[in-house]
């Protein structure tokens, strides 16, 4: 699923069903479902897919088909056009995507071909860069989506191989130039469909469901700066973690400061008067 914002669609394309993988092109206006082509890419599933608004086109990335795929597409409403590209990622399935409006590329990380992934690569419209390989974990079947509030992709969780014996529970952000692990509590660890999605009225990403001991059908919500407890407020108990991190100006956060979390909320190192002034702004009580 990717949204686009310009026809204020959702766009969904591909899948499973009891007949196999299908290969046709959805979109939602918010009342109604309608079919909208049935060619394009070939029939898939765990593709990723995100939204570019400055080119104003739905990008399409790999998926599996019986073998692994390492095609790119874009839908610009009427059809498909698949992008000619040397050089980008391997083909893989249950990687993730993420459209950064702030510096007009597509990011890309993880997925699973017969291994664990664990390299981010972003996409400018015309080609494929590999910008890092350190960073989370390698993982498939994680979440992403970007905060536009704070110019950050988001990822959360996902696992290892077919199995997910190894499920993962931690939540990283990147900001263009490298990883920061940003909570390791909140959501209990899961993989493949847990869906993200931003929310720009709020400023949150919100995620839904996944698969871990189980089925899960909760909904959490992650990004205003101060939530340090992940429950979507920031109230006296976010405040409490608060005052076990200041340190003060120009040194590091307190040694009693919980492991995962991060109250240097303007990222200048050091957890101050300025992050609390910025935890004030965000207060909002228990709700």
């Amino acid at each position: 699923l990717a949204y686009d914002s310009a026809r204020g669609v959702t766009v969904l394309f591909g899948g499973w069903d009891a007949a196999g993988r299908i290969g046709d092109t959805w979109e939602w206006d918010g009342a109604s479902w309608s079919l909208r082509a049935t060619t394009g890419p070939s029939p898939r599933i765990a593709l990723a897919m995100s939204y570019d608004s400055a080119l104003g086109v739905t990008v399409l990335f790999g998926g599996g088909s019986g073998a692994y795929l390492g095609d790119t597409w874009e839908w610009d409403g009427p059809s498909w056009s698949m992008r000619p590209t040397t050089g980008g990622p391997s083909p893989r399935y249950l990687h993730a995507m993420a459209y950064d409006s702030a510096r007009g590329v597509t990011v890309l990380f993880g997925g699973w071909s017969g291994t664990a992934h664990g390299d981010t690569w972003e996409w400018n419209g015309t080609s494929w860069s590999l910008r890092a390989n350190d960073g989370p974990s390698p993982r498939d079947g994680h979440s992403m989506a970007y905060d536009s509030a704070r110019a950050a992709v988001v990822l959360f969780g996902g696992g290892v191989g077919l199995g997910n014996t190894s499920l993962l529970g931690d939540t990283w952000e990147w900001d263009g130039a490298s990883w920061s692990l940003r909570a390791t509590t909140g959501p209990s660890p899961r993989f493949a469909n847990n869906l993200m999605a931003y929310d720009s009225a709020r400023d949150v990403a919100v995620l839904f469901g996944g698969l871990g001991l189980g089925a899960y059908d909760d909904t959490w919500q992650y990004g205003a700066a101060g939530d340090f407890d992940g429950d979507g407020d920031v109230d006296l108990s976010d405040f409490v973690t608060f005052q076990l991190c200041f340190g003060g100006s120009n040194n590091p956060p307190a040694p009693t400061c919980p492991p995962g979390v991060d109250a240097d909320l303007d990222g200048d190192g050091d957890v101050d008067l300025a992050d609390f002034l910025i935890f004030q702004q965000n207060f909002t009580g228990s709700r």
